[in-house]
């Protein structure tokens, strides 16, 4: 089995209860191992605590403590700017922390995310999207 990282899109869907996502989750689960990235973590958490949501935030935290969370470290931050710089010079520049989390995949062995941004994501040679 291929490990499958969990992009924030699908976490906060999932959070939400929206049954795409609950249904998406069950699938990853069953037929991959489910990871997410530090900067997922951060996301999702950066836009709870703006809400000011404390039961969303108890639920995330049961959620990310749940699951394997790969951090980020030097090798994935080089990975990172590597990958920022060639879509740079392509004209096809993507959101940084998309970059991060790509960065902190590829270092980890995980080369699939399960993503609602695509248009993001697809542009990073080496992640497939689930």
């Amino acid at each position: 089995m291929k490990n499958v990282c969990m992009d924030s899109t699908l976490i906060i869907d999932f959070l939400r209860g929206k049954s795409a996502a609950i249904e998406q989750i069950a699938d990853v689960t069953r037929e991959t191992f489910p990871c997410t990235t530090s900067i997922n973590v951060f996301e999702v958490m950066h836009g709870l605590l703006r809400r000011k949501d404390n039961k969303a935030m108890e639920v995330a935290e049961a959620f990310f403590n749940s699951c394997p969370v790969i951090n980020m470290d030097p090798r994935a931050a080089k990975k990172a700017a590597a990958i920022a710089a060639e879509l740079e010079n392509k004209g096809m520049m993507i959101n940084v922390l998309d970059t991060l989390i790509a960065g902190a995949m590829l270092t980890n062995g995980c080369q699939t995310i399960v993503t609602a941004n695509k248009s993001d994501f697809q542009r990073i040679k080496d992640i497939a999207i689930y």
